[in-house]
């Protein structure tokens, strides 16, 4: 007769995390332990109370994704070793801080565009929220810029010394030419703005002035401004 094979079949003691920590066991060394509703694990030492151990396993401190969409809430980090590679091929949606240590390779980056319309008053350039603004109305005075992270968060709060930031301003100007004539960071005039060419004195008649700015964070709210002037008719 021909002999049949039966799998094993092995269980580890399991229960609801409210049950283990109600009864609180001391599991033998090594002995595993799930939570059925949680899908935590601990692992024994043959002396420590359940409620004492630590989780050998902690799936909700995994992130979480799909193929398609990847989706983190929060700051997402990952240092230290070992390296672990994931290959994503839909869209990364990412709502908080990504911190990337390394070399970073990347695809074409599309940035975000403000699109604004006033003509008049102090421009707040809010670097958390946006790459470029765009004034698309005929602009009818000359305009102080001041640089910060947002309307409740400074620019010196959101950068570490040592790091810098990029913004584009684009103003579309009439027959009379305006221009960006005060420069300030968290409300305070930039004390070392440099510009390319020379700091200008006027704006670009019948067309749109493109503003680059990058801000280095040189020390505790101290800022090193490069900037240029470039007029598009």
């Amino acid at each position: 007769m021909e002999e049949q094979l039966v799998a094993d079949i092995i269980q580890i003691r399991r229960d609801t995390a409210a049950n283990w920590t109600s009864a609180n066991p001391t599991l033998a060394q090594g002995e595993l332990g799930i939570e059925t509703d949680t899908l935590k694990v601990k692992a024994g030492t043959g002396s420590t109370a359940w409620t004492s151990l630590g989780y050998l396993i902690d799936s909700g401190g995994y992130a979480s994704y799909s193929d398609s969409t990847a989706n983190f809430t929060g700051a997402l980090q990952k240092s230290g070793s070992p390296v672990v590679t994931q290959a994503f091929t839909g869209d990364v949606a990412i709502t908080g801080d990504l911190s990337v240590t390394a070399t970073t390779s990347i695809a074409p980056v599309i940035e975000k565009v403000t699109v604004q319309t006033s003509t008049t008053g102090t421009i707040n350039f809010d670097f958390v929220t946006q790459a470029v603004e765009l004034y698309t109305v005929n602009q009818t005075a000359n305009r102080t810029i001041n640089f910060r992270g947002d309307g409740s968060t400074t620019l010196n709060n959101s950068m570490a010394i040592g790091q810098s930031m990029t913004a584009a301003v684009l103003m579309t100007q009439g027959s009379s030419a305006y221009y960006l004539n005060t420069y300030q960071v968290d409300g305070s005039a930039a004390t070392i703005i440099k510009w390319s060419g020379g700091a200008p004195t006027e704006g670009n008649a019948s067309g749109i002035d493109v503003y680059s700015f990058t801000v280095i964070k040189t020390a505790n709210a101290a800022f090193t401004v490069l900037a240029s002037l470039t007029g598009y008719e």
